[in-house]
Parts: structure tokens; C-alpha cells; sequence
């Protein structure tokens, strides 16, 4: 009688455990605004520069939404979907230093600040045709988790507010 009982709780522990990481997976990869949202699945980045006189090292990231994909080779987007691009400024030349990013007009250029941010919604790479959201304000927050890197995302255009969280792999192109 006791093993079934150690059992029963057995299988509601791991019931609660599967279902709590199931619902924090699933707030991943997801960006919310008020059209709709898009999942992302994959990211890119690269140097973008040398080191400026602001100290900073500037990295080009794109994050690519399901249905988009990129040719290394012939650096090129294809497919019909979403993705968001973007600078950020970084204090360390090889890569991009975890932290707190800000879009801001006036600082583009410094450490810790992003910019040249674009959001494209339902976009056909294809035909060059569908939505483009130009970022005016917001931020990136960068976390390094070993093999993937996580994106706490929080930007606006105009009236229009992007929210999300990416976790996955970021390919580094040289």
C-alpha cells in the first residue's frame, strides 16, 4: 500500500515538474504585439566594425521567425515570415558582452546602446514586399547561456509595441 502511495506522488511531482517547464518554454521564442505575434527560431550575428572612438564594438544580430531562412554563403534571406535586426554597441571587440541595451538616437554609437533596429512582419524576402516596423525605442536585454543566448525583447515603433523573450542558438558569421 505504501509503494502505491510513493508511486501516486511520484506522478504528480513529475506531472507539476513537466507541466511548470512546459509553460515557461512556451513564453519563448514568442514576440506579442498588438497584430498578432510570430515565433523566432534562429539567430545570427556578426562584427560589424572595428572598434569605435566610443569605445564600443558594434555587432549586427538578426533573429529569423519561423518560415525565414538564411543562405550563409550568398548572405541572403529568403522565405516569407518574420524577423527582427538589429546593432548593438558592446565593450568587448570579439563578441557581444551580456548586459542591458537601450535604443537611443542621441547614443547610438556608444557602449551598452542599440539601434538600426527593424521589425519585419509577415515580410515575403523573396519579393521585397509586406511590413517593415522601424524601431524608435526600447531594449535588449543579453543573457549568455552557454550554447544559446537569450534576448529579453522590449521595443517600440511609433505607437506599436514588440514584447518577447528569444532563447536559442545564435550562429556567428565571420
Amino acid at each position: 500500500m505504501k509503494y502505491l502511495k510513493l508511486l501516486g506522488y511520484s506522478f504528480l511531482f513529475l506531472l507539476l515538474v513537466s507541466a511548470c517547464k512546459s509553460e515557461e518554454e512556451s513564453i519563448d521564442n514568442i514576440i506579442s504585439f498588438e497584430l498578432g505575434e510570430f515565433k523566432l527560431y534562429k539567430g545570427y550575428q556578426f562584427n560589424d566594425g572595428e572598434t569605435l572612438p566610443t569605445g564600443s564594438t558594434p555587432f549586427s544580430i538578426f533573429l529569423l521567425g519561423e518560415g525565414v531562412s538564411y543562405n550563409q554563403s550568398e548572405d541572403d534571406l529568403s522565405g516569407i515570415g518574420s524577423l527582427i535586426s538589429f546593432l548593438v554597441y558592446s565593450e568587448n571587440s570579439i563578441e557581444i558582452k551580456p548586459g542591458f541595451y537601450t535604443i537611443d538616437p542621441y547614443s547610438n554609437d556608444s557602449i551598452g546602446y542599440a539601434g538600426n533596429c527593424k521589425v519585419y512582419y509577415n515580410f515575403d524576402f523573396d519579393e521585397d514586399t509586406g511590413d517593415v516596423y522601424y524601431i524608435n525605442a526600447g531594449t535588449f536585454d543579453v543573457e549568455n547561456l552557454g550554447s544559446v543566448m537569450k534576448y529579453e525583447i522590449s521595443i517600440q515603433a511609433d505607437t506599436i509595441l514588440f514584447d518577447g523573450i528569444f532563447r536559442g542558438p545564435i550562429t556567428t558569421i565571420d
